[in-house]
């Protein structure tokens, strides 16, 4: 199955791990609980952003009512899809450090054999 357009992929995942959170640590942790389960989904939804990123979509406002009106996550302007996409663009930089650091956790519990138990920390720079 193909994956889904960036829009869809996006608006999904906003919608599933965005929506009811409060502040970035909320997204962090909920990230990393499903990253914990299957990294797929986060791996879907930073392919998302990443895309919509990349190729904004049309008509202007779009990636504005996404994240501030269909998500409701506070932007400094409601209607800027600049602000929508440097909120998108801290999204993707979570999502990148949750998925390091869920992949080095599952490293480490290959190499000794054993379940470590988190991986809401990012990996050290």
């Amino acid at each position: 199955m193909p994956p889904p357009p960036p829009l869809e992929a996006t608006r999904k995942f906003l919608g599933s791990y965005v929506a009811d959170a409060g502040d970035f640590d909320d997204i962090r942790q909920e990230a990393a609980r499903m990253a914990r389960i299957d990294t797929r989904t986060v791996e879907q939804g930073l392919a998302g952003i990443e895309g919509l990123l990349a190729d904004p979509p049309h008509p202007p406002g779009t990636l504005a009512q996404l994240v501030a009106r269909d998500e409701n996550w506070k932007l400094p302007d409601r209607t800027s899809d600049v602000a929508a996409a440097e909120f998108l663009g801290e999204l993707a930089d979570l999502l990148r450090d949750v998925l390091r650091a869920c992949r080095c956790i599952m490293t480490l519990q290959a190499r000794c054999g054993r379940r470590l138990l988190t991986c809401t920390e990012p990996e050290p720079s």
